[in-house]
């Protein structure tokens, strides 16, 4: 191991024993009221009263409307889903399923439209040419969306209870049902889909780590991890509570995010455990979340906030350590005291110490 890198490992080991994990504020955009989003190629996807608007979150720290599409029969979204070049879209107030091109980030336009869904839809999953959508009417759509311009549903399940969130892995779809749990549902058929098995417990909403053939549900207290390797014996694997969090989901390399009550935690996710990491409160009704990498995105009903978790409260400037005109030892590493930092042939260095 070299040197600088040695010296690396104790700046960073340092860092952590200084800095807090935390949620950072990047930027925002105030619009009263703002609902579910979706994040797509530096674009989010936002449900508002005045439409479905296309957020440019690169525009920092404000960002702005890149385009928008008029809500359907009136009506604004609750359920979003992105796949290839098309925006799928829930009903709200009136219950309906729509199909956007998004081909065009800048000129997106509605294709296909159905307006006989039975209730508000929550979560859409797509896999292939189908689409699933359950609604607070204890309905499961199937939904074949072959023609983007004229989709059709080809079943209706009935599931017991309000549907709130929905996965697909291969021939099974999971579903979780307001007090219910979770409806393993076979859609090997998607015309004569069927309910498999049920795993009991409360859930409020469900997203897919298909990799590691797992899904994540929350609860009352956070949420669990739970193995679809078997889709007719579920089983938890782990939970995730410290956020006080409990309701929708976003998992996205190694992070679950989760709405709470007027915050966003974030937990660090394993193959055996979850790690709470850090809570940001908004300042009224948290709706919905997803995320890039460490930066995700959270709307309340008066504003879409651009957040980032982060180790570090500020830049640090570590990218460089490995210069070899950088030689510095910092020592005691850790330490509650005293820090010696011990500098040769530096031109131009500066360190800043800072506290919690």
């Amino acid at each position: 191991m070299k040197k600088t890198d040695i010296l690396f490992i104790l700046f960073l080991t340092l860092v952590q024993n200084i800095f807090p994990q935390q949620i950072i504020q990047l930027g925002a955009y105030n619009n009263n009221p703002d609902f579910v989003n979706k994040y797509h190629l530096n674009r989010c996807l936002l449900s508002t009263i005045g439409g479905i608007r296309f957020m440019d979150v690169t525009c920092l720290p404000t960002p702005t409307v890149a385009a928008s599409l008029p809500n359907p029969l009136g009506s604004f979204p609750m359920a979003m889903e992105v796949n290839g070049n098309y925006a799928y879209f829930g009903g709200g107030m009136t219950g309906y399923f729509m199909i956007a091109d998004i081909s065009n980030m800048n000129s997106p336009f509605q294709t296909g439209l159905i307006s006989s869904i039975n209730g508000t839809g929550y979560r859409i999953a797509v896999n292939g040419n189908y689409a699933y959508m359950p609604t607070n009417a204890d309905t499961l759509h199937a939904i074949d969306i072959t023609n983007k311009n004229a989709p059709f549903v080809v079943k209706r399940l009935y599931i017991g209870g309000q549907g709130t969130g929905v996965v697909v892995n291969g021939s099974y779809a999971y579903v979780a049902v307001n007090g219910v749990g979770i409806r393993v549902v076979n859609i090997s058929s998607p015309s004569t889909m069927s309910i498999t098995t049920t795993f009991p417990g409360t859930y409020s909403d469900l997203v897919a780590d298909i990799p590691n053939s797992r899904i994540f549900a929350s609860n009352g207290s956070g949420f669990n991890a739970i193995s679809i390797s078997n889709p007719t014996v579920l089983s938890v694997l782990f939970t995730g509570t410290g956020g006080g969090a409990n309701g929708k989901l976003e998992y996205n390399n190694g992070y679950v995010f989760q709405v709470g009550n007027q915050n966003v935690s974030a937990f660090q996710v394993g193959g055996s455990s979850a790690t709470y990491k850090a809570t940001f409160t908004g300042t009224s009704q948290e709706i919905s979340v997803s995320a890039k990498d460490s930066v995700f995105y959270f709307s309340a009903v008066s504003t879409l906030y651009v957040l980032k978790y982060s180790q570090m409260a500020v830049s640090t400037g570590i990218d460089n350590l490995n210069e070899p005109t950088l030689k510095a030892v910092i020592y005691p590493n850790p330490s509650s005291g005293i820090i010696k930092i011990k500098q040769e042939k530096i031109s131009d260095g500066t360190f800043a110490l800072f506290n919690s």
